[in-house]
């Protein structure tokens, strides 16, 4: 069960909430205070191993799952409901004008940290799904962002008829710099490095 895994996987450790905060700031140039923000409304933590995870939270703010990514490799795991309950920036979804669905939610993070989300909008991860219902059941205009690149496509695509889709949206935003909106973020930084 969720429970079950959760306890086993996700658990808060407090004691390693430094490396979490470190990895998300010196690592993916998330601003300190948004960081904060998600620690202290819940939304964010560090399990025993000092990795991030990031709550999925339902439409009564009830997490139902959660994404795991490792502060150190390429480690990412999703636990329980990733199509009624979402990682999400900005206001509740059930009030938001428009929904901003990526990827992941050091994506969205990045998006929010680039200045893009209308005051608004939602920032919503879909955790790699690509079933819109969920989303089209809100019944709030749909921004696909997820990366710019071959899976990121198919995530937009998407697996609701293109007619119902393209009725709930007028665009699909991709990054201009890097395949994803954290590429795009550090863009300048990783540049400089590549040349020092």
């Amino acid at each position: 069960s969720f429970e079950e895994q959760f306890a086993k996987y996700a658990a808060s450790d407090p004691s390693r909430l430094s490396v979490v905060r470190k990895y998300l700031n010196e690592e993916r140039m998330i601003p300190l205070p948004l960081i904060d923000q998600l620690i202290e409304r819940g939304d964010l933590w560090a399990n025993r191993w000092g990795s991030c995870v990031f709550a999925h939270r339902d439409l009564s703010r009830i997490t139902r799952g959660c994404t795991i990514r490792g502060t150190s490799g390429s480690f990412k795991q999703v636990l329980g409901s990733k199509k009624d309950a979402w990682f999400s920036i900005g206001i509740p979804p059930a009030t938001a004008s428009r929904l901003i669905l990526t990827e992941s939610p050091i994506d969205a993070l990045s998006y929010e940290a680039l200045g893009l989300r209308s005051a608004n909008d939602v920032i919503l991860s879909t955790a790699g799904q690509t079933d819109y219902e969920p989303f089209l059941d809100l019944g709030r205009p749909l921004l696909l962002a997820q990366d710019a690149y071959d899976s990121g496509n198919i995530q937009a695509n998407g697996r609701a008829s293109a007619s119902l889709v393209a009725g709930l949206h007028g665009e699909r935003h991709t990054p201009v710099r890097g395949k994803d909106w954290n590429e795009q973020l550090t863009y300048d930084r990783d540049q400089q490095r590549r040349t020092a």
